[in-house]
């Protein structure tokens, strides 16, 4: 059908196999190609003897995907080769490798590699890309994520956050570069080529059985993710924009977490506290806004609390007289999260002080409010360093008291923005989407050990004008937000979500009440997602 003939395609990874089936089957359509291959690599030398004998016009390309000006260069060079001319369509299929590693005993290094390299990469090749595409008024991106953007692994965090992050992404380039006639698509792969072996052995039984658990038994490969990418980046699927398309032969119909019935066994009968008296609550970013609220909520419930700020220390010590005066015991901790050794002084301040901390409450988090177009690597660098590093650094520094004392609670505060785009900060929501799943892959974690982990979900809470760094920037577009839209824009009811009604949903999460409620997310938006 040539539904891609003289369609100008970049690969991101044609050494793969998947890139390579890509490949041919474009071949096939047509099309033209630019092929790259990560980290120096050369296309097998087979695949372009294919190439070279179906009379395909393609160029070998080297670029750093984690680096603008290499993107921009690379663009520069397809489009002054008169073969090409242009790209009209990307298939970003480069997807980091599978690391067997728990969330507590994670290394930095690895924490950091997760956002320089590969949410770095596939953020700017959107950036990049999509905006060559929109300068010339059409074309088509296409995403390889995998269905552990949902779904948690139980072995390979890392893998689930990119993907969670990777698929928030996707929706923020549809919505953004929409408008000038580029789509962005995402395609979920369940385990393909013997994948399912590099998950098993972890907390979740999911790939056990696999792949008895597909309804026809049919395990996808490389052939069907080409073929799939390929409908989606041809004119076939115009009407395709922001769309997740699950490929998995049926397995998540399949799905039992017999994980989570036996973990739910085992914890029934064990006692747990009633309420949050003689419970150490921590905090982050607690010095004003939401999070004063909750720790507030806190004190009043006669927690010990630990305030914690960045910068705002005379909002801080205010909220430090307010929670004093409820009559709990308090300290005011300073601490920038954004530094590798932000958490280690925080919760070494909340040890001196109480022995530990009962009940983390991660809501440290930066808003950007940045277009697209004016994210930089550095800038989607900082806001994962607070926004995700900072949550995931500070739960591994309670969870050692937390399991020796078989009790325990981490309620991280998030957004509707893990399921919804923002259409103003695609950074945050990438962040959110990776919350998302640290909360998920986390609960399966530790659980055993009487610890719950779930996440609260908020939709428009009044707290002011967020800031951070680097300096809050409004597109001019959103200046006349408040006379474009109407509180009623935020809810059906109209209303908006105080910092004070949020505490006590808090205090719930951290209660004997909530304690069969593990890798939760509850949304907490007044009905806004519902709009």
């Amino acid at each position: 059908m040539n539904a891609m003939k003289q369609t100008v395609c970049l690969l991101a990874d044609a050494c793969s196999a998947v890139g390579m089936a890509t490949g041919l089957r474009l071949a096939g359509e047509g099309a033209r190609l630019a092929l790259c291959c990560p980290d120096g690599e050369q296309p097998d030398p087979a695949f372009l003897e294919q190439l070279d004998g179906m009379e395909t016009p393609y160029r070998i390309e080297q670029a750093d995907f984690g680096n603008s000006e290499s993107l921009d260069a690379l663009v520069g060079r397809i489009e002054s080769d008169a073969r090409l001319g242009g790209i009209h369509a990307m298939f970003y299929n480069l997807v980091p490798p599978v690391v067997r590693q728990h969330i507590n005993g994670m290394s930095l290094a690895q924490i950091d590699g997760l956002i320089d390299t590969w949410i770095t990469r596939a953020f700017l090749a959107a950036k990049v890309i999509g905006g060559a595409m929109a300068r010339q008024k059409s074309g088509s991106m296409v995403f390889l994520a995998s269905l552990h953007d949902d779904k948690p692994n139980g072995i390979a965090p890392l893998t689930s956050m990119y993907m969670g992050a990777l698929k928030n992404m996707s929706r923020e380039a549809a919505l953004f570069f929409g408008a000038d006639g580029v789509r962005c698509n995402l395609i979920e792969p369940g385990a393909m080529g013997g994948e399912d072996a590099l998950y098993r052995g972890g907390l979740s039984t999911f790939y056990e059985g696999y792949p008895f658990k597909i309804p026809g038994g049919y395990v996808g490969g490389a052939q069907d993710a080409a073929a799939l990418a390929i409908f989606l980046l041809s004119g076939e699927s115009k009407y395709l924009n922001g769309a997740e398309i699950r490929m998995d032969g049926g397995l998540l119909l399949h799905y039992i977490d017999t994980f989570a019935n036996r973990q739910a066994l085992k914890q029934a009968g064990i006692s747990m506290a009633q309420n949050a008296e003689k419970k150490t609550f921590l905090v982050t970013g607690s010095g004003k806004g939401l999070g004063s609220a909750i720790a507030v909520e806190a004190g009043k419930a006669g927690a010990n609390v630990v305030v914690h700020y960045r910068s705002s220390e005379e909002s801080a010590r205010k909220v430090f007289a307010d929670v004093k005066a409820t009559g709990c015991r308090c300290i005011l901790v300073q601490a920038d999260l954004s530094e590798a050794g932000g958490a280690d002084t925080l919760y070494a301040e909340a040890e001196k002080a109480f022995g530990g901390v009962d009940v983390l409450v991660n809501n440290a988090a930066l808003q950007l409010n940045l277009n697209f177009d004016r994210y930089t690597a550095e800038r989607l660098q900082t806001i994962f360093r607070v926004n995700l590093r900072g949550y995931l650094l500070m739960s591994q520094k309670v969870l050692p008291y937390m399991i020796r004392n078989q009790w325990g609670r981490i309620i991280n505060i998030s957004s509707v923005h893990a399921k919804r785009p923002t259409s103003f900060d695609p950074g945050y929501s990438m962040t959110k989407g990776a919350i998302k799943m640290l909360t998920r892959e986390l609960a399966m974690e530790v659980s055993e050990s009487n610890i719950t982990v779930n996440a609260l979900e908020l939709g428009y809470v009044d707290i002011g004008i967020k800031s951070g760094r680097p300096p809050h920037i409004l597109d001019p577009r959103e200046l006349s937000a408040p006379q474009m839209f109407p509180f009623k824009a935020f809810a059906p009811s109209g209303r908006h979500i105080n910092p004070e009604d949020v505490g006590p949903v808090v205090m719930f999460f951290a209660s004997d009440s909530a304690k069969y409620i593990n890798g939760a997310a509850l949304r907490m938006d007044d009905g806004a997602l519902l709009l």
